[in-house]
């Protein structure tokens, strides 16, 4: 099942079509034809103004080029960089994740950065044991 809120139409949308997926598309929703997406992302272009009762305010989401993001996602009002990762079940709001940066939780903060020197992914406060798992 694939629902989808708003008449905006992208080109890909058939990669995400058996996902689960909800989509609102209401407001600017940019989501790059390379971007891989798990299974039941939620995306929110609109929400309602905590101050002002039954206003409506936009907000854009943009997913660049060879992007990540995890199943069980949710994001809202955030840019998702070239090359980053959204790990299963985080939050993205009201942020910017840097290219080739990965975040987790609720809210997503970031916890590795991609080092192209070394191919891999270099974790902040990681401990030791935890490496040789990924």
């Amino acid at each position: 099942m694939f629902k989808c809120l708003g008449e905006q139409y992208f080109s890909n949308i058939g990669h995400y079509k058996d996902l689960e997926m909800f989509i609102d598309n209401r407001g600017k929703l940019e989501i790059d034809s390379t971007a891989i997406m798990g299974f039941r992302v939620a995306i929110f272009t609109m929400a309602h103004y905590p101050t002002a009762h039954g206003t409506l305010v936009k907000r854009a989401v943009i997913i660049k080029k060879n992007a990540f993001i995890g199943s069980y996602s949710i994001l809202y009002n955030c840019v998702i960089g070239e090359g980053a990762m959204v790990s299963v079940g985080s939050v993205v709001r009201s942020r910017k994740v840097a290219d080739y940066t990965m975040v987790e939780g609720n809210p997503a903060k970031e916890i590795a950065h991609f080092n192209v020197k070394t191919n891999k992914w270099d974790y902040y406060d990681c401990p030791k044991d935890l490496e040789k798992i990924v």
